[in-house]
């Protein structure tokens, strides 16, 4: 019995200093993950808005819009950028897309969180992916497609081969925030 009851102060004691040590620690480190957080999304603003010198940021519903401007007075907007979430085939992805002011053009993608499959889905964050949304016509959405060339006059774009889940997530994402940015500026879908 006092055998027992030994072990789970030790256990109890070890399990509270660990547990407050942690405790500490994410403390300590909270500012500096929200500030690469942070340095992060500026530059995802800025890679997904070429022109852009400074901007700034609005929530619209369930997505972050971030208009971007070309010179330092904020008197000409060079696009929007919109950072927008959905769920992918493991978890969710977050993503920074850029468009001109109709939303009409895209000028790129940037994904901001992925933990999909790697060697498969995870290649959503790869260039190779990613350079399909730059310069792409948005008629009026974008369009996944398995097969086929690329075709960003139509706003067609080519599946990840093995990640269709994946590439369709993206593909919902971006046409929902599309959706709610074109909304919000009274422009319908």
């Amino acid at each position: 019995m006092k055998r027992a009851l030994h072990m789970i102060t030790v256990l109890t004691l070890t399990s509270g200093i660990t547990g407050a040590l942690l405790a500490f620690v994410y403390a300590g480190t909270w500012p500096k993950i929200q500030q690469n957080e942070r340095a992060q999304l500026e530059r995802a603003v800025y890679q997904v808005l070429p022109g852009a010198v400074a901007f700034e940021e609005q929530a619209m519903g369930d997505i972050s819009l971030f208009r971007g401007f070309s010179d330092s007075t904020k008197s000409h907007i060079v696009g929007i950028a919109v950072r927008a979430q959905g769920t992918g085939f493991q978890d969710v992805i977050r993503v920074m897309a850029g468009f001109d002011q109709t939303c009409g053009r895209m000028f790129g993608l940037r994904v901001l969180k992925q933990v999909e499959t790697p060697g498969l889905g995870a290649k959503i964050a790869e260039e190779e992916f990613l350079r399909q949304f730059e310069d792409l016509v948005l008629s009026p959405k974008i369009a996944v497609v398995k097969a086929g060339a690329l075709d960003k006059s139509t706003g067609r774009v080519q599946a990840i081969t093995g990640a269709t889940i994946s590439s369709k997530a993206v593909e919902s994402i971006i046409n929902k925030a599309l959706d709610t940015v074109r909304q919000g500026q009274g422009g319908g879908t």
